[in-house]
């Protein structure tokens, strides 16, 4: 995480790049006035919930300014952890949409978590998965996960660039964004075939926007 970010001059580390997208993603959802309720998940050689849910974005951006890098990744367990208290607010407010943003700088190092279990269960609790990926290798097992739960993978390239994600509003709320079709939980049946989705799609670029409900609807077209 101390490691430079970018393949090109920018000269931040990987942990800066993380504090750097999470405090946009948080300014930019104050200034648009989304109604986000949060949590902060924190993972290297083991998974620790720094803040539960909040509407409080100042306080969330607070606990991401103290983040510390150490040790392994843990990715897997991360989003378990995740899953799990996501799914307590799934039944407590049913209307509510649940998501992951899920920040790293690399491929899990040491979950007891399998990644094809994990995604099979955030589906059936219909729990979208978005994921930053700000290294400099590629993790095409995330890619995976995330678009099986109908989420985008974002591989940015340069500082400018991971910080113009969150200047679209598809990115920061679902609600303004056209979901992708998710997989049937069936059809994720090993590691590879979610490795396999990489190859069909590569990383997003930016959320296809969702059409206003209104077309949606019947119209009746006159000529003149």
């Amino acid at each position: 995480m101390n490691e430079t970010c970018y393949d090109s001059d920018d000269k931040i580390t990987r942990l800066d790049a993380v504090k750097q997208l999470f405090d946009n993603f948080a300014t930019r959802s104050m200034a648009y006035n989304f109604h986000h309720v949060i949590g902060l998940v924190k993972f290297d050689s083991s998974v620790k919930t720094l803040h539960t849910f909040t509407e409080n974005l100042e306080t969330f951006k607070e606990h991401v300014h103290n983040l510390e890098a150490n040790g392994c990744t843990v990715l897997y367990d991360a989003l378990k952890r995740g899953m799990s208290q996501l799914k307590q607010v799934g039944e407590q407010f049913p209307d509510c949409r649940l998501r992951i943003i899920c920040l790293t700088d690399g491929n899990d190092d040491g979950s007891m978590t399998e990644p094809d279990a994990v995604t099979t269960k955030l589906m059936s609790l219909n729990i979208v998965v978005d994921a930053i990926v700000v290294g400099k290798v590629d993790n095409n097992m995330l890619h995976g996960i995330s678009n099986a739960t109908g989420g985008c993978c974002f591989k940015p390239e340069t500082s400018k660039a991971g910080l113009k994600l969150f200047e679209m509003e598809t990115v920061l709320s679902l609600e303004m964004r056209k979901l992708k079709k998710k997989l049937d939980p069936s059809y994720i049946k090993s590691e590879s075939i979610l490795v396999a989705l990489f190859a069909n799609q590569g990383y997003d670029e930016k959320p296809e926007v969702a059409l206003p409900s209104q077309l949606n609807d019947k119209v009746t077209l006159t000529e003149k």
